[in-house]
């Protein structure tokens, strides 16, 4: 057993030190306080230790080993180094553990497609997944795209629309044409029907446009300068917006 000369603050400078010791031993339990300094010196100190080696004894009912044997609770103190803990960073975890997860019950998907074949090949819109349609030009990408927005923003979901080769206009009367069943973007219509169309689509959605992905697209994919003005505080909050609804 070895005590720090200086405290839980100085534990990872102190433990640097003492490194060529250390590694003559194939198990290492930290006994740290159980406080918020005892917690920050777990992490500093198990970083420098060897991996793998290091476990973190912990006694959840007192501060520290003093308070445990004021207590004449030897042996809490006991069994919080017989059962120390491998010390793992943040983020990895025991397999062993994840019983409770694998067997909550998860939903086959949050969104249906609003067409049957896309659903039978992905079985549904699940949120944190990115899919991507390819196809070559003029083979109806972008008109898909649509009518999965207008579906989603009929059904109340907040929608961004990111379409690199068209201007807000276009856009706008294209998700309309999609929810609607008219082709808006395409030829001349009445005012008052446009005014009809949007009243009962655009107008009731949550639905954000970003024409500044044109200029983005013309500096990354052509001559390496934009013809347009990027107005990059306009695009951190486009995709800000999406994390907080």
């Amino acid at each position: 057993m070895v005590s720090l000369p200086h405290g839980a603050a100085a534990a990872k400078k102190d433990l640097q030190k003492a490194i060529p010791f250390l590694q003559g031993y194939q198990e290492i339990v930290l006994f740290f306080d159980n406080d918020e300094a005892g917690r920050e010196a777990v992490e500093s100190a198990s970083s420098i230790l060897p991996a793998g080696r290091v476990k973190i004894a912990r006694l959840d009912a007192y501060k520290d080993a003093s308070d445990a044997l004021q207590a004449e609770d030897r042996e809490a103190i006991r069994r919080a180094i017989w059962d120390a803990k491998p010390y793992r960073p943040d983020g990895i975890v025991d397999g062993k553990n994840l019983m409770a997860l694998v067997t909550e019950p998860t939903k086959t998907c949050d969104h249906e497609y609003p067409f049957e074949g896309l659903n039978d090949k992905l079985h549904g819109i699940r949120y944190g997944e990115l899919t991507t349609l390819t196809a070559g030009s003029g083979s109806g990408k972008t008109s898909l795209v649509r009518a999965i927005a207008a579906d989603l923003a009929q059904k109340g979901e907040t929608v961004g629309i990111l379409e690199l080769e068209a201007n807000n206009k276009r856009t706008a009367l294209g998700l309309m044409s999609a929810a609607v069943g008219k082709p808006y973007h395409i030829g001349e219509h009445d005012k008052e029907e446009l005014e009809s169309a949007f009243a009962d689509t655009l107008a009731k959605w949550n639905v954000f446009c970003l024409m500044a992905l044109v200029a983005l697209t013309q500096m990354l994919f052509t001559t390496g300068s934009s013809t347009l003005p990027v107005d990059w505080s306009a695009v951190l909050y486009f995709l800000t917006i999406f994390l907080y609804y």
